[in-house]
């Protein structure tokens, strides 16, 4: 299952479903998740696959990125996969969803954590679980993400914990929302309200 042969494969098929901009993204979100899972081992101290499960999840995350709304909401529609109300009126936020339920089609006995971490990695969830809350960090903190500066990076990574760091993204992406009028999607602030209680996942 953790094999060479099947994250080349891997490496391969996300190359040619999403552009070199986003495959780059993808495989630096391989690396950086695998480091911050080194750093906190009782976040994958049940995967067989050790931190090494952040390389494939990490990698695999936004296979479905390049697709269309209409493709995903199509795909999830047809096979009766949940949705958030969010994600049905904003259809590629349904990317995390669609990438989640590809997954036991490339990666042979996936586990159930994995395709969460997968799920989730957009809007954050308080089921996710910590390996989908190192994603969900990941994505947001991955060096080659132009969104935050490097300070801003630099700090968040010396926080002591990831529901610290999670804590504090969503409240930079609160800020966000206030300046340009977005609105909170309902998951993430329950993931909030849980980190802000002291809820670890």
């Amino acid at each position: 299952m953790y094999r060479a042969d099947i994250y080349t494969g891997l490496e391969s098929y996300v190359a040619s479903q999403v552009n070199g901009h986003r495959y780059a993204h993808c495989r630096s979100c391989a690396v950086t998740m695998k480091a911050l899972l080194d750093r906190f081992p009782k976040s994958y101290r049940d995967d067989p696959a050790g931190s090494d499960a952040g390389m494939y999840v990490g990698l695999w995350h936004d296979v479905a990125r390049g697709w269309s709304d209409r493709a995903l909401l199509e795909f999830c529609l047809d096979r009766s996969l949940p949705m958030e109300p969010e994600e049905r009126n904003c259809p590629m936020l349904l990317h995390g969803t669609v990438a989640a339920a590809l997954m036991p089609e490339h990666i042979p006995d996936c586990p159930e954590t994995w395709m969460r971490a997968v799920r989730w990695h957009t809007l954050g969830d308080i089921s996710m679980g910590a390996l989908g809350l190192a994603m969900y960090i990941t994505d947001y903190l991955e060096p080659l993400r132009t969104h935050i500066d490097p300070a801003r990076r630099r700090y968040l990574l010396s926080l002591s914990t990831m529901e610290e760091m999670g804590l504090r993204i969503i409240e930079d992406q609160n800020e966000y929302f206030r300046r340009t009028g977005l609105v909170q999607a309902e998951a993430t602030r329950r993931l909030y309200l849980h980190l802000l209680r002291g809820g670890r996942l």
